[in-house]
């Protein structure tokens, strides 16, 4: 699991600044101690699990979904994370694959992929405008909306791709067939009654990504990771009086810039700084009161 506490490039502490800052309190829950998820709880994140969750783990999740819970699921592929039943009764077919940015003008390939196509109709990324910004994912696996159990559910998906992506389903040093080159989904949207149970029964709302890494310290300020975060906490939490696009800050003096980035940067022709700084597994957040 990502420590949420950790200033190494693959932390979360720069995300827990973020929300503690928006008064936000965050405390990790074990669901193997905890039967059910807090009462007082306004959203619960899984955040890049390393290792299997077990059935009674899922169950909590679930019937904490199906009380009307808010959910943050952040899957990274070639993990055995066992979640992606989960995300499937959410609508959501986590694909487990590597989607792939290609830059024809320097015949080179990344694993780091942009997100450069959003959804102008969602809060959460209404404010983020198509083509004119970007949000970075490394390492993400592909979504789709499951035709069978999104049936009775609102999913959408809120961000895409670059086209000039393709899909691997195993990561090589080498790459002799790209495929079919075009835009894949790696963040969606879903909302409705759980398990398609009775009309009436309280909506949970979950966000599914296709990737952890954009949360971490290494990825959260470069772009439009942390508004992209933020808003999507904001949404999930009815806090919508907080869904905007935030002025950049110059935090702390630990700056770099890797290989994938740059060429992210470079592709999208946009030149950001990226800033150390990372987070965790299971969080459960619940609103302060001002």
């Amino acid at each position: 699991e990502r420590e949420l506490n950790s200033e190494s490039a693959q932390g979360l502490k720069a995300f827990k600044e973020e929300l503690e800052s928006s008064s936000y309190d965050l405390e990790e829950l074990n669901l193997v101690e905890k039967s059910q998820v807090p009462e007082d709880a306004a959203l619960v994140c899984v955040l890049g699990p390393k290792q299997a969750y077990l059935e009674s783990e899922i169950r909590v999740l679930e019937n904490y979904l199906s009380k009307g819970g808010e959910l943050l699921l952040a899957l990274d592929p070639g993990e055995k994370h066992n979640l992606s039943g989960l995300a499937r009764k959410v609508g959501v077919d986590f694909k487990n694959n590597y989607v792939i940015l290609l830059d024809p003008t320097r015949g080179q390939a990344s694993a780091t992929s942009i997100g450069t196509q959003f959804d102008s109709k969602n809060p959460i990324t209404a404010s983020l405008p198509e083509n004119k910004t970007l949000t970075l994912f490394d390492m993400a696996s592909e979504l789709e909306i499951d035709p069978v159990t999104s049936k009775g559910l609102d999913v959408s998906v809120l961000v895409s791709t670059a086209p000039s992506s393709f899909i691997m389903k195993e990561l090589k040093t080498e790459v002799t067939d790209t495929g079919t080159q075009k835009s894949f989904p790696v963040f969606i949207y879903s909302t409705g009654s759980f398990g398609g149970e009775k009309e009436n029964d309280p909506s949970f709302k979950a966000v599914v990504v296709g990737d952890s890494d954009f949360l971490t310290n290494r990825f959260f300020l470069v772009g439009s990771n942390r508004d992209l975060t933020m808003n999507t906490v904001a949404q999930l939490t009815e806090q919508k009086d907080l869904i905007s696009i935030r002025p950049r800050e110059q935090k702390g003096d630990k700056l770099y810039l890797t290989g994938p980035v740059h060429l992210g940067m470079v592709m999208a022709g946009v030149s950001l700084p990226v800033v150390l700084l990372l987070l965790s597994g299971v969080l459960w957040y619940r609103r302060r009161g001002a």
